[in-house]
């Protein structure tokens, strides 16, 4: 047996057994030394334990502590310091041999209690039958990520896998045979995804992958990669083949989300639509308008906006100059239309592209009913940039009457990790005297190379994300940086959501001129053309 006191000698141990060999580190830092070379089955000392193990962790135990004087109470506040057992400090060899040995066999039922504990608790969050997460399992794999994602370093988007037709094959292959499929489908997932994303079973044949620091358009082409993989799965039950097809829907997870039903309603009427649309989907979720002056989004995620139609109305919200509120340009935002991917080709991002230029479209028809000739900013898909003809896009812009000048904001959420193809759009469009800006950047460094690269001419982030968390008036770090880069770039910032005084002084602090939000005008509600 190879023991390390700490500290003080202690006489009696050498009156230890033959088998017992002691080593003695007079300090702390000789502790850690020998401790990088060797290991010990126990350590002795008559420093408190909460320090030793604060200092050299659980590489201490088993750990024995020796007391002044033992009673009862020098017992529990040993042990309840992190001690596995204590000893007097006049104990002869006899009793510090038998501490030793309690401290020994102690410590090893503890780790072993506590290694059952852990496996208990991790086969609780496992599905028993596919062995992947459970609904409890993939809850605490979104709590981390919604924790992330508050932190404001990445995006987190999700997947929820709907396999078609599953009923049927129950029905006709019975019980094991839909077990089989279950089996498959989530072998599949696990095979598509990275280390780092989280895969569980939802529902009866429902699945779940989170991604964490993963944009949209990442995430629909995983979403595309599972659905052609599922297609290719060759199974068969007593000799019959069983086909296996899903709808995938595809969601950007609010920060708010706490459980799977939380998540699962930003995707569940899109599923219904791939449904109705023939199934085997892919479909982009409604993403609302962030909450703006005149219109809200409700906790579920759903538009609540001025009409039984929300998809058809649009909110424009005037830029002001924060020095004497002029209204020197409009945004337009509304509810995200949902987009279905079907093809296995590589151009089935035009299904995306084609939709989101009807949309664009649509909203510049509505922009002709804007007041004055200040230039109106709407959004687009950044695969729109970077897969349109610019001659569609800029023609999209040039409907209705007005000849306005016009621009294009991507969402940061939306943008690629790789913006190589978008970028030739964008210059493309630029050549046509098309703007661009990008919309809540983060401080992170795939945003701030979007940045760099894109050079937008506009770049807007909301007053909650650059305001310190002790003050409503109050740059934050971040904000600071991030609005001196804006302005190195050569782009204009533009604060969202300005509300009051507070709002106005924080733009000042930063150097902020134009700004929306309901201190600076009222919005203007539009049909979509």
């Amino acid at each position: 047996m190879q023991i390390l006191v700490v500290g003080a000698r202690l006489s009696s141990t050498d009156d230890l057994g033959e088998d017992v060999v002691v080593h003695h580190a007079p300090t702390l830092d000789d502790a850690v030394e020998l401790m990088r070379t060797d290991a010990y089955d126990c350590t002795l000392s008559a420093r408190s334990p909460a320090e030793l193990l604060g200092l050299l962790g659980d590489s201490v135990r088993p750990l024995v502590h020796v007391s002044g004087d033992l009673d009862a109470a020098d017992t529990i506040d040993a042990l309840g310091a992190g001690a596995d057992e204590s000893v007097p400090a006049g104990a002869n060899g006899e009793e510090l041999e038998r501490a030793l040995a309690r401290a020994i066999v102690r410590h090893r039922r503890n780790s072993e209690l506590h290694e059952t504990v852990a496996e208990l608790e991790r086969l609780a969050t496992l599905d028993p039958l596919t062995g992947v997460f459970n609904r409890r399992g993939i809850e605490g794999a979104m709590k981390r990520a919604v924790a992330t994602a508050q932190r404001g370093a990445t995006d987190c988007h999700f997947l929820v896998i709907d396999l078609d037709d599953f009923k049927q094959i129950n029905d006709q292959h019975g019980w094991a045979g839909g077990d089989q499929v279950l089996k498959a489908v989530a072998n599949a997932l696990v095979d598509c995804v990275r280390a780092t994303d989280d895969v569980g079973r939802i529902g009866g044949d429902e699945f779940m992958v989170l991604l964490p620091a993963t944009r949209m358009n990442d995430a629909v082409e995983l979403g595309r990669r599972i659905r052609v993989a599922l297609g290719r799965l060759r199974l068969s039950v007593e000799g019959r083949p069983v086909p296996v097809q899903a709808s995938l829907g595809v969601a950007h997870l609010p920060v708010t989300a706490r459980t799977v039903s939380d998540a699962n309603m930003q995707v569940q009427a899109a599923l219904r639509r791939a449904k109705l649309r023939g199934k085997d989907t892919v479909t982009i979720a409604d993403m609302p308008a962030e909450p703006i002056a005149g219109a809200t989004v409700t906790e579920s995620g759903s538009w609540a906006g001025p009409s039984s139609r929300p998809d058809r109305f649009l909110i424009a919200q005037p830029i002001a100059r924060l020095a004497d509120e002029a209204v020197v340009g409009w945004w337009l935002d509304g509810p995200r239309p949902a987009f279905a991917v079907t093809s296995e080709a590589p151009d089935e991002a035009f299904d995306i592209v084609v939709r989101d230029l009807e949309e664009l479209a649509g909203a510049s028809r509505a922009a002709s009913e804007l007041p004055g000739t200040s230039p109106v900013w709407f959004s687009v898909l950044p695969e729109t940039i970077a897969r349109g003809a610019p001659s569609r896009i800029v023609g999209a812009l040039r409907e209705g009457a007005s000849e306005r000048p016009r621009g294009l904001v991507m969402h940061d959420r939306d943008l690629p990790n790789d913006i190589g193809p978008l970028l030739e759009g964008a210059s493309a469009l630029r050549a046509l005297g098309v703007e661009l800006s990008v919309r809540e950047p983060r401080f992170n460094r795939t945003s701030l190379e979007a940045l760099v690269l894109l050079r937008p001419e506009l770049v807007a982030f909301s007053a909650a994300r650059v305001r310190s968390a002790s003050g409503r008036a109050k740059p934050s770090r971040e904000g600071f940086r991030l609005a001196r880069i804006v302005r190195g770039l050569g782009a204009l910032p533009v604060m969202h959501g300005v509300a009051g005084p507070g709002d106005l002084e924080l733009a000042g602090s930063l150097q902020i001129t134009l700004g929306t939000g309901s201190a600076l005008g009222q919005v203007v509600v539009l049909q979509r053309g």
